[in-house]
């Protein structure tokens, strides 16, 4: 018997040998000085590069309120998820629709399936073991017209999202 959970618990190391576990989520740290109101997101997959080939790490769905211009981490994957170690530049985000909203607005800023990229201002490492929260800055001062509360003429929603690690402020 204690053959046997000796091996089970090996087996257990080894599955998790090599991997780190990450708490994706988004902010938005724009300057934006006086809007108030939440995007609303439907997040439907997160994807990592790996050899120019992004490979899907975490599908499912999940809708979160980003509050404009606040800085708090507001998490997508609700737990932490396993992740290859490696180094990273960007991340991939499949969203099914955003929203803005305030009080009892609500505006449909994207009603279909948009892929966006994250990039980092420089590589994102991830060790054997860490355990990271990485957060999607969405940057809306770069796409989001305050005034007419829609995504400004001649830019897309999310452009100039960079990827982070999360630290609290």
């Amino acid at each position: 018997m204690k053959k046997i959970g000796a091996l089970f618990a090996l087996i257990i190391v080894i599955n998790c040998a090599g991997n780190a576990t990450v708490e994706f989520g988004m902010n938005d740290r724009g300057l934006l000085r006086g809007t108030l109101g939440d995007f609303v997101v439907y997040v439907s997959k997160i994807e990592l590069p790996e050899d120019n080939i992004y490979t899907t790490v975490w599908d499912g769905s999940s809708v979160i309120e980003v509050s404009v211009t606040d800085d708090d981490f507001v998490t997508i994957t609700e737990h932490y998820i396993e992740v290859p170690p490696g180094s990273y530049e960007q991340v991939r985000v499949t969203i099914d629709s955003l929203y803005y909203v305030q009080e009892q607005i609500s505006e449909v800023l994207v009603g279909a399936t948009l892929q966006f990229i994250a990039t980092a201002i420089s590589d994102v490492v991830i060790e054997e073991g860490d355990e990271l929260q990485l957060v999607i800055n969405i940057v809306s001062d770069n796409w989001f017209d305050a005034e007419s509360l829609m995504i400004r003429p001649g830019h897309e929603a999310f452009e100039g999202a960079r990827l982070q690690v999360h630290h609290e402020y």
